[in-house]
């Protein structure tokens, strides 16, 4: 990866590029992930939006609020087929980890409940269930990790876990398979111990992004062969000959590598009210930051699709400003009250140690392809969106929302040429496809999606680096300005970059 970055002036934060050595990153893109095309055992209804019983209805009445959305009265009922037996009859799996992720922001219980047909089959380790007065709500609690002994593992426990479970379960060759939640490590240190354990491994692994399963048409008109193209919908086709319905059907790229000639994405969110659940955010020894939280899902995106941040010209990093004397640190008492009175898009610029909130990175993708690369929280709009430009001025938009799943192909003007979009909830997908691909003897020696995100988290650490190294060489003045987030000026900066 060839670096020139950008540093910090001490009277200002605005970046100025100032030329560094440069620096060469090697990965192996001689293997590529294995997609099987699971489409066999699984039905797709409006009911299996988000869910399952109860929470369907509640979704569909959210997901029917859209225009894109129009459902029946008869499309909302509480009958699922029964089309998972193939994969989860007579299983059974082991949650390492069940936190908000398990059971509230993604409501993945509520999946596996409907899965497995019952929670006895369904066993969790988490400390917390080992303390008195916790109530487990029907599932058989694990006292350690050595009592995850046969069937499937799924672990969703906070980010600085991964890697040590995953060494761990990696050698019960008793087991049918682990499943690990992004990000699958933390540091380079820990990639490095990653890379053994999946050589070393006696049992089938995956390493997911509910991403993935969310823009299966997006990933589809690039190229990449996602499975359940089921259930994509094309809503409209303008296209020359068809090009875009075309594309998502048999997984041909809209655009080929040399007809692309930038890539925007912007993956940005507003911040909770109350962040009492996510203080490890600002926990740099936690994982946290945006670039591990945020950017990892859009840059699995561009790595599966084959677009490979190579040239970094300009990175800005900067954190939101918890400790300004005019804004009150929040806590237990007053979070949502300082979260509601604080002013979202402002940022200042990072000191050693800290986590950041706010990330803007230049360069190249695959060496020619000019890139910017967004990603924030704390913002005042909330932005996830990647756009994919043509040197025919046509452009690509995916956009990942739980209730807007949508790519799209617009002319140079903007207007809409093709829409498709898909219903089912990213992780109800994902799941499945996990326990399918457990099961497949023929194609689950190969760790999926680990070389997709082995490529991400080597860029991601790369910019981390940078960042360390700005805040060493030119670190902020205590009295800086707090920086108002805007777009940088490419056009100097990508000069530099060739």
């Amino acid at each position: 990866m060839k670096i020139i970055t950008s540093l910090y002036t001490n009277n200002s934060n605005t970046p100025i590029v100032k030329k560094q050595k440069k620096q060469n990153i090697t990965t192996n893109t001689n293997r590529k992930d294995e997609l099987p095309n699971y489409n066999s055992s699984i039905c797709f209804y409006p009911t299996f939006a988000r869910t399952h019983i109860p929470s369907t209805t509640s979704a569909l009445d959210k997901q029917s609020e859209s225009k894109l959305y129009s459902f029946c009265e008869t499309d909302k009922t509480k009958s699922i087929p029964d089309s998972f037996a193939n994969s989860f009859a007579d299983k059974k799996t082991n949650i390492i980890g069940a936190g908000s992720i398990f059971s509230n922001f993604f409501h993945i219980d509520e999946v596996l409940d409907s899965y497995f047909g019952t929670r006895k089959n369904i066993s969790i380790f988490d400390p917390k269930f080992l303390k008195e007065n916790v109530d487990n709500n029907g599932y058989p609690i694990l006292k350690s990790m050595e009592d995850v002994k046969s069937g499937s593992a799924f672990i969703f426990s906070p980010n600085r876990f991964h890697t040590e479970q995953i060494k761990e379960l990696s050698q019960r060759q008793s087991l049918d398979g682990v499943y690990v939640d992004k990000p699958m490590c933390i540091s380079r240190k820990e990639l490095g111990q990653l890379n053994k354990a999946v050589k070393d491994s006696k049992t089938p692994l995956y390493f997911g992004d509910y991403f993935y399963f969310g823009q299966i048409a997006g990933l589809r008109l690039m190229g990449v062969p996602m499975p359940y193209k089921d259930s994509v919908t094309i809503d409209v086709d303008n296209t020359e000959d068809k090009k875009f319905t075309k594309s998502i059907e048999n997984a041909i790229p809209f655009f080929k590598e040399d007809e692309i000639s930038s890539i925007y994405c912007n993956f940005s969110e507003q911040g909770a009210d109350s962040l009492l659940d996510r203080q490890w955010l600002r926990d740099r020894k936690a994982g946290g930051g945006v670039l591990l939280d945020l950017q990892v899902h859009a840059s699995n995106l561009l790595n599966l699709m084959g677009l490979e941040l190579t040239d970094i010209s300009s990175v800005y990093a900067g954190k939101y400003p918890w400790k300004d004397s005019k804004m009150p640190d929040p806590n237990r008492e007053n979070s949502e009250l300082a979260m509601k009175t604080r002013q979202r898009g402002v940022f200042v610029p990072l000191e050693e140690g800290d986590t950041e909130d706010r990330v803007i990175v230049t360069g190249k993708i695959n060496d020619k392809i000019s890139a910017h690369l967004e990603v924030g929280q704390y913002m005042k709009e909330r932005s996830n969106t990647i756009i994919i430009e043509g040197k025919n001025s046509q452009k690509v938009k995916i956009t990942i929302d739980d209730f807007d799943k949508r790519v799209e192909v617009l002319d140079k003007n903007d207007k809409v040429l093709a829409r498709a979009y898909s219903i089912p909830c990213s992780y109800s997908l994902m799941l499945h496809h996990a326990q399918t691909f457990f099961n497949d003897k023929k194609t689950n020696k190969t760790p999926m999606f680990f070389d997709t995100q082995k490529k991400t988290l080597e860029q991601i650490f790369t910019i981390k680096d940078i960042i360390d190294r700005q805040i060493r060489t030119n670190p902020p003045m205590k009295n800086i300005h707090a920086y108002n987030s805007t777009l940088l000026n490419e056009d100097d900066e990508m000069d530099d970059a060739s």
